[in-house]
């Protein structure tokens, strides 16, 4: 049996849509399960009708604790082997998961593709599939070659297999360990909190080029004033998908596409920080995120990093070396030092701030002299 969770926040609006389409599944052997995670518009008397009308549905109201514990909940309560999601502002073709279930197969996993709807551009849609070629990866090389662009797959801002949750089928037992595990403290990026994890887990993986879940897209937003609170959020979520890609076998190909997906939540949250003309961007791909970092230069480039770091607290930039100020004299918040002193420190990368290819060979023989790795000195030439 198939386990179809709904979690529901505040979408009175939507709610009815959502749960008459899988009502109307030609697939029948299913379930639904609707998580009320709090509503307070009404949405839960909306679900509640619709309990009492039909004896697959199931309800469970909760306080408000977020889409990862309301998926959590949904995956206790389900009775089915495989689960679906659907969010309650979206809704699913009549065959969607008849189709889904049949080209699933024995894989532990399935990833279709969606219909984006633009609702605030008069509705106008797009189709979306995975970048990687559709079919069956079971094989150690496939799917090796599959992990490897799967997160990042030709920029920091692609992906080679969608990250949605409610595009996808699990299997119950799987998703479950994961979901007991995840920071729950993360409320944006869960889908790829969980998808990638349960990827790197399976035996069987299938994509599908199936289109048939509609996604509604909002334009939102962001004030500065929750900044600090959604850099906050990428920390839970770099530190959970570090710690878990560093458990498997699969480390050295997952960590750099990991610093990709962070070099695009940082642009998303701030993208004038990164995209202005005329103006140097953190090399955010070769220093891994929230490393100890010594800048080493206070030029046009090196502000210009700072005036970054400060907007998305990417690095820990622990000292700032240059010969033109005072030892520890602060500027913008930072300690300065000579770079004589470097080796009093303790760092993990050298970025050397400096817009000049001569120089910078210069810096970088002198900083090997003083024993820092070659790997670890870091320049816009590299």
């Amino acid at each position: 049996m198939l386990s179809v969770i709904i979690p529901v926040y505040n979408a009175k609006n939507s709610i009815r849509k959502c749960i008459d389409s899988v009502l109307s599944q030609k697939y029948k052997d299913y379930e639904i399960v609707i998580i009320d995670d709090g509503s307070t518009d009404g949405t839960s008397i909306i679900c509640d009708e619709y309990a009492s009308k039909y004896k697959r549905i199931n309800v469970i109201h909760q306080e408000n604790k977020g889409l990862l514990n309301s998926r959590y909940n949904g995956a206790k309560e389900a009775q089915g082997e495989y689960i679906g999601f659907v969010d309650a502002d979206d809704w699913i073709e009549p065959e969607y998961y008849e189709i889904l279930m049949t080209e699933m197969k024995e894989c532990e996993i399935i990833s279709s593709g969606v219909i984006k709807i633009f609702v605030d551009e008069n509705g106008h849609e797009e189709y979306e599939t995975n970048s990687i070629a559709a079919g069956e990866y079971s094989g150690e090389e496939e799917k090796v070659e599959l992990y490897k662009k799967m997160l990042s797959y030709s920029s920091p801002f692609s992906f080679g297999i969608l990250p949605y949750m409610w595009n996808k089928i699990f299997k119950k037992k799987l998703l479950l360990s994961i979901l007991e595990e995840v920071d729950k403290r993360i409320f944006d990026g869960e889908d790829v909190s969980l998808a990638y994890i349960y990827l790197l887990k399976s035996q069987k993986i299938m994509l599908s080029d199936y289109c048939g879940y509609h996604y509604n897209i909002h334009s939102q937003s962001m004030s500065n004033k929750k900044r600090n609170v959604e850099f906050y959020n990428e920390s839970c979520i770099y530190t959970w998908l570090y710690d878990q890609f560093s458990k498997t076998k699969y480390q050295e190909i997952m960590l750099p596409q990991l610093n990709s997906y962070m070099l695009m939540m940082l642009w998303k949250r701030n993208p004038e920080g990164y995209i202005k003309e005329n103006k140097f961007i953190l090399p955010v791909e070769r220093i891994p995120y929230r490393s100890k970092v010594i800048m080493y230069g206070a030029g046009d480039l090196g502000k210009a990093y700072i005036t970054q770091i400060h907007q998305n607290h990417y690095y820990d930039i622990i000292a700032w070396a240059d010969r033109k100020y005072k030892y520890n004299q602060i500027v913008d918040g930072i300690k300065c030092i000579p770079p004589e002193d470097i080796g009093k420190e303790e760092f993990e990368y050298i970025l050397i701030a400096i817009n000049n290819s001569s120089i910078v060979q210069s810096v970088s023989v002198w900083l090997e002299q003083k024993n820092v790795p070659k790997s670890k000195i870091i320049s816009l030439f590299d």
